[in-house]
């Protein structure tokens, strides 16, 4: 695992999100999250090769 340094320069470059339903009988959380990634990589036109980190947030647990 590569150490960095403290306070180094972030940036959001893509974002994605499931299709919104109140409930998906066909889909767990992990493969939400994966189908969200997806699509935030598509956006960016960026390969997981290419980032550092994924950042998510589920609405299970309250609204922000």
């Amino acid at each position: 695992m590569k150490k960095h340094k403290k306070n180094r320069n972030v940036a959001i470059i893509g974002i994605g999100q499931t299709i919104m339903s109140s409930h998906k009988e066909d889909q767990n959380q992990v493969e939400m999250v994966q189908e969200a990634v997806i699509n935030a990589l598509q956006d960016a036109n960026l390969s997981i090769n290419d980032i550092d980190c994924i950042v998510y947030r589920s609405r299970q647990h309250g609204a922000f």
